[in-house]
């Protein structure tokens, strides 16, 4: 994912199961899965970057509490080069 950086550390909670392996962001509710931890995280950073797109473009006043709360969180934690973004 060119393009995307992310400019400081976020916690993320890595949950093993029988079948699956979970990575969550508990601050923003979303989690990628996998079959490894690898795979995990990597479906959880498409996730953060979805995020990102979901709520860049709308107003503030146009979110509820929870995605204006996301809003800010994934702001001060991804920065975009518009020239290199996939």
């Amino acid at each position: 994912m060119d393009g995307y950086f992310l400019i400081k550390p976020i916690e993320v909670i890595v949950k093993f199961y029988p079948n699956e392996v979970l990575a969550v962001i508990p601050d923003l509710e979303i989690y990628g899965e996998g079959y490894n931890e690898i795979e995990a995280i990597n479906e959880l950073k498409l996730e953060l970057v979805d995020l990102y797109h979901d709520l860049i473009d709308i107003s503030d006043e146009k979110l509820g509490k929870f995605p204006r709360s996301w809003k800010k969180i994934v702001c001060s934690l991804i920065e975009c080069d518009e020239n290199k973004k996939v």
